[in-house]
């Protein structure tokens, strides 16, 4: 956000989308949410998330392998172990990431293994994107539910539809709806892959990325691919 303060004069989006904790970025840039309020959003979401912390639980980046593939390798890990696993973020089709406990992971490690994928472990602290974290989800939809939202001045992909959820051209009112498909993003996958890319390219419009964390940049060229 101190970035886009200094660029929002010469940039005009046609759209904004944040992956993960960045999609709150996007809301602050967008005016959706007042800066100050994205600022104590991501602050309670930082405090939540450290609470829900488990030794057994964790998260896998997996290269090299297809969808199909990432999604075989977690089904089985969750059948093998009867542990909770899902895919967590479609970032590129070679680069996703698993999260779940730490079991099923290593059991779906295996099957990766087996197809010459390769299974990466991460250094977090929990299962996020994922609904082993649903008690620290529901406090913290309540708390968006106090915010005030207000309609966009362009467009933003949310991470677990990869949609826009309103019209920048017209007087949206945010709903319960709303709030529900934003927090989702805490319990469902960052469906990165499926967003604003190819929509945007095929409008004549070039991908910029903004911020100091190369992540965003190597999703943005796989998914070009």
């Amino acid at each position: 956000l101190t970035i886009w303060s200094y660029l929002k004069e010469s940039l005009k989006p046609a759209a904004t989308a944040g992956h993960s904790l960045g999609e709150f970025a996007s809301l602050g840039a967008s005016g959706i949410l007042s800066v100050e309020d994205t600022i104590k959003a991501v602050c309670l979401r930082g405090k939540l998330m450290s609470q829900v912390s488990n030794e057994d639980h964790g998260m896998a980046a997996v290269l090299k392998l297809d969808q199909a593939a990432v999604e075989e390798a977690v089904e089985f890990g969750a059948s093998e172990t009867g542990k909770e696993l899902r895919v967590a973020n479609y970032n590129s089709p070679a680069q996703y990431v698993i999260s779940g406990e730490k079991a099923a992971i290593d059991a779906a490690g295996t099957v990766i293994k087996e197809k010459k994928g390769r299974a990466i472990p991460l250094p977090v602290s929990g299962a996020f994107h994922s609904p082993l974290i649903q008690d620290a989800a529901d406090e913290f939809a309540a708390y968006l539910g106090k915010l005030d939202w207000n309609a966009p001045a362009f467009p933003v992909y949310f991470n677990a539809t990869a949609e826009t959820e309103s019209n920048p051209e017209e007087d949206h009112v945010f709903t319960d709806d709303f709030i529900r498909t934003l927090d989702r993003n805490r319990i469902q996958p960052v469906r990165c892959r499926s967003a604003q890319f190819p929509r945007t390219r095929s409008q004549g419009c070039a991908d910029q990325t903004v911020g100091s964390q190369p992540q965003g940049q190597g999703i943005r060229r796989k998914g070009h691919r």
